[in-house]
């Protein structure tokens, strides 16, 4: 739910969403798009999808199958990105916050980007990609300091 001053933005998100509901991966579905609170807020209806989150699933599995989901991960990004009015960026600038990925599994972040490449990665990709590592880095130190000096601190070992 947002703000109503948000509707523009947020009704192209959710159109967004239904063209890439229709490529045939597994995500939340569009269910309703709509306006509620006497007309101040903008709502977004999605279906939903047991799992767990990744961070916390991945360290369960061996570093084989943590890259074999890096590869599948990547591909559907691939498959996203193949739909042309969606990438109004760089489609390379989705790896801008690849060093928490990195964190938390190597093998997933290797076959991440080996299953977008389908293995013929380009130099230019991983220029890029430090190029929006460092910006992020940076970024995130104010973006840390609502959440206290731990998370301060955490951010500038990052930026080491």
């Amino acid at each position: 739910m947002s703000s109503i001053d948000e509707y523009n933005k947020k009704n192209m998100e959710y159109e967004r969403v239904k063209r890439v509901s229709k490529i045939g991966i597994l995500m939340s579905m569009p269910i309703e798009f709509g306006i509620c609170d006497n007309g101040k807020k903008v709502y977004s209806l999605f279906s939903w999808i047991d799992g767990e989150d990744a961070e916390n699933a991945l360290p369960n599995f061996n570093k084989s199958e943590q890259y074999k989901l890096g590869i599948q991960s990547g591909r559907i990004l691939k498959k996203i990105h193949s739909i042309v009015e969606l990438v109004n960026q760089e489609p390379w600038e989705e790896y801008d916050r690849y060093i928490f990925t990195w964190r938390v599994s190597i093998p997933f972040a290797i076959g991440y980007i080996h299953g977008y490449f389908d293995n013929n990665v380009p130099d230019e990709f991983f220029r890029l990609m430090s190029l929006y590592n460092a910006a992020n880095i940076i970024a995130s130190i104010p973006w840390a300091i609502p959440f206290g000096e731990v998370d301060i601190n955490n951010m500038l070992t990052k930026c080491r």
